[in-house]
């Protein structure tokens, strides 16, 4: 056996561009190689297909297929083929053994199907069918048996084909591990067994001091004896998108299977500066199986969409050209989810507005995480005092993290929390930030002095003594022990809003108890907070005073002008009225304004929050609330569920079912048992309902990958690139599923190779 097989494809190249299937797609056969790929994969009838009508309102039949024999029996006609490409019928034996001196229509083609029986009873007793026959059916007997003249050099082929399918199983490996882990690959050159050659060929090379095809396959690469290798970093780019591609379609399978999907969208700049629009996919998976039936919520990333607008217009183009190249029909859409920018959201230019124009039945549900974020917002920012209390937090932060020699002062006097900064988008930064400085606020005033003490800067000194003063006074110490339970308790909710899984009757659930928590903390929260700063005062040699401050009159320039109204002198009493019910106010005002379109669809799909409860509900009110849901998922004559039939199968289904099963439980139970026919309308509602997205975090947890796949260092990658390392790294577990003979065999045929795998 030659050692370089490489020299064996060189001269016989081995790729097929054509449909093996298709007899009208196949090439001139007078190359033996050809012949032996076709005869392999055998001939193929075409059934369970609609042949077209000709002109004459004809078609071929599955019927021509079989022969009928004098005594009734059907045998079949295996050389006869159906051409799709052409409408054309061919024989298998002719086209492959074709006579020169007696050319049929069947060798290129025949379509006459008004007359086909007639030609195929001629042409199956014709001497030269025969005889095209009988080669077809010896070369096929000598391939089965490796009798073949060229059989020792096809083991050879097969034996390399082995060979490259092996090394290339490893590189794609290779490419999935690093695209995983976020890491670069390449380095300052593409040479294996050179310094800073990256790391995928380090992993490579690796590989090859424990694996013996690898091994080899390097060694033909030092040794020059190959020169497709495929390890260079345009092989890297292309596999990557394939496997992108691959997991994408998997994820647009799944769309189209589920039907009903939810979008969402947030925008981000990347570390090149670029506009980077995140497109994520909901849906109500169900998977079936031998023994049971799996009903799943699940998110999928999808694409990072660069753009230039970032108009509602200029977003919604960019979402309606991506959904048509994905095949996604956007009157599948069911829901919409964004944060609360007024190009999202807004009521006129919105995206919103705009997809709910062209589909009214895609119901708009702002992010609930991203509105309670704007919560603590409205209610940090609202009067003066809590401004100063978040402003000495970051203060602190900044005095310290400026310098290494501060910083290392502060880390030798805290136990056990560091100091964080504040940040806007990060929705814990305030809990864990105003945690930090109340829990040790004896040691970071001692950290404070020894920084007055040991700098020589001024404005450093004058900064740790102001600091220290504010932060050792009772008004800073209450207002510590109130913000913290407040963002404790709203941090609780937040973090439940962020799940992927939560559905609309858990974030009512969970926003009602907030209320009330908010509600009862006005009426007796504030003697809590202050028995609890007390005692913390007592333990780090702090009067539990408030500090006495002048009062500013308002000087009056003319004699009509009333004269000033003095304040209460009670400076615990200013202190409640300025800062502990204005905060409380706001944020109660806040939750009921921010929130309402969670309650608008809490009114139209509350009543399938618990439908084991139903059995005792007023049929009248029931039967308005299918009706009204039926009118929101309705389209002109078009509609998703039957508002009556609803009713029925609820007033069955109620009496069935436990009361407090949840909907994506009770949905459950409908497939499982094999009763989806028996309430369709109740599982199509409650499909549609597990939908809805409730929050787009994981939106915002896509950027955080993004930065970790294009940093600082990596700002040149491509946007196709960006975005297929991104799909693999985020849903890794598609990626586990990923069969990689097939990522090898769409490889093979996407790209002109000298070597067939």
């Amino acid at each position: 056996m030659n050692a370089n097989l490489n020299n064996i494809y060189k001269k016989r190249n081995y790729n097929y561009s054509f449909d093996l299937e298709d007899p009208a797609t196949w090439p001139s056969v007078k190359d033996r190689k050809y012949r032996l790929c076709i005869i392999k994969k055998g001939a193929i009838q075409i059934k369970n297909f609609k042949f077209p009508m000709n002109d004459e309102q004809r078609s071929f039949s599955e019927k021509y297929y079989y022969k009928t024999m004098s005594n009734g029996e059907k045998v079949v006609r295996p050389w006869l083929i159906y051409s799709t490409k052409m409408n054309a019928v061919f024989c298998f034996s002719c086209r492959l053994f074709p006579n020169p001196k007696n050319k049929t229509s069947f060798t290129d083609g025949f379509n006459d199907w008004k007359h086909l029986s007639e030609r195929i009873k001629s042409h199956d007793s014709s001497i030269y069918h025969k005889k095209s026959n009988q080669e077809w059916l010896e070369l096929s007997w000598r391939i089965d048996s490796s009798t073949t003249l060229d059989s020792e050099l096809q083991k050879e082929i097969q034996t390399e084909k082995g060979r490259w399918r092996t090394v290339l199983k490893r590189i794609i490996a290779c490419i999935i591990y690093l695209a995983q882990q976020n890491d670069a690959f390449r380095g300052q050159n593409c040479t294996i067994y050179t310094e800073q050659n990256g790391k995928f060929l380090k992993l490579i090379e690796m590989i090859a001091s424990f694996d013996n095809p690898m091994a080899e396959h390097l060694r033909k690469i030092k040794n020059k004896e190959i020169h497709q290798h495929y390890l260079g970093p345009m092989i890297q780019t292309e596999l990557i998108h394939l496997i992108g591609n691959k997991i994408r379609t998997e994820i647009v399978r799944r769309i189209k299977e589920a039907k009903y999907y939810t979008i969402m969208l947030d925008a981000t700049p990347d570390a090149s500066h670029k506009e980077q629009l995140t497109l994520i996919i909901r849906i109500v998976q169900i998977t079936k199986t031998t023994n049971n039936v799996v009903v799943s919520v699940d998110e999928y990333f999808i694409n990072f969409l660069h753009i230039t607008l970032k108009t509602g217009l200029g977003l919604f183009d960019v979402l309606k050209q991506e959904s048509s190249n994905l095949g996604i029909c956007l009157s599948n859409c069911r829901g919409q989810g964004y944060d609360n920018g007024a190009n999202m959201v807004g009521h006129k230019q919105g995206v919103q507005a705009r997809i709910l124009n062209d589909n009214p039945r895609a119901l708009f549900l702002p992010c609930c995480a991203h509105s309670l974020n704007l919560l603590l917002g409205d209610m940090a920012n609202c009067i003066p005092r809590a401004m100063t209390f978040f402003g000495v937090i970051q203060r602190l932060y900044t005095l310290f993290s400026a310098s290494t020699e501060r910083w290392e002062i502060l880390i030798k006097h805290l136990k056990c929390l560091t100091l964080k900064p504040l940040d806007e988008t990060r929705w814990e930064c305030r809990l864990e930030s105003v945690k930090a400085v109340k829990m040790q606020l004896k040691e970071i005033y001692n950290a404070l002095i020894e920084v007055s003490e040991s700098t020589k800067i001024p404005a450093i000194k004058s900064e740790a003594i102001s600091l220290a003063e504010h932060e050792m006074s009772y008004e800073f110490v209450l207002s510590s022990v109130i913000w913290y339970n407040l963002l404790n308790n709203i941090n609780k909710v937040s973090k439940t809003l962020q799940n992927e899984k939560i559905s609309i009757d858990f974030a009512v659930n969970n926003l009602k108890g907030l209320k009330q928590f908010l509600n009862k903390y006005r009426e007796n929260g504030f003697n809590e907070a202050k028995e609890e700063a007390i005692y913390i005062c007592k333990h780090i040699d702090i009067k539990p005073e408030f500090k006495s401050k002048r009062k500013s009159l308002k000087k009056r320039m003319f004699s009509y002008e009333s004269s000033p109204i003095l304040c209460s002198t009670n400076e615990e009493e200013c202190f409640v009225n300025d800062f502990f019910l204005p905060i409380l106010d706001q944020g109660i005002v806040s939750i009921n304004q921010r929130f309402t379109q969670l309650d608008h669809f809490n009114n139209y799909f509350g009543f399938l929050f618990d439908i084991g409860n139903l059995s005792t509900a007023d049929s009248d009110i029931l039967l308005k609330s299918c009706h009204d849901l039926q009118i929101m998922l309705q389209i002109g004559e078009n509609m998703d569920i039957s508002g009556a039939e609803l009713y029925d199968e609820l007033c069955l289904l109620s009496e069935i079912i436990d009361k407090g099963t949840s909907p994506l439980r009770v949905l459950q139970k409908i497939l499982c048992n094999s009763v989806g026919d028996v309430y369709p309308n109740v599982a199509i509602a409650l499909r549609i309902m597990l939908t809805l997205p409730v929050t787009t975090a994981t939106a915002e947890r896509s950027f955080s990958k993004l930065k970790l796949v294009k940093n600082y260092l990596r700002t040149t990658l491509s946007q196709e690139k960006t975005t297929n390392l991104a799909i693999i790294s985020i849903e890794h577990e598609i990626v586990d599923g990923l069969d990689l003979d097939d990522v090898i065999d769409t490889f093979a045929d996407l790209k002109s190779r000298k070597v067939n795998f």
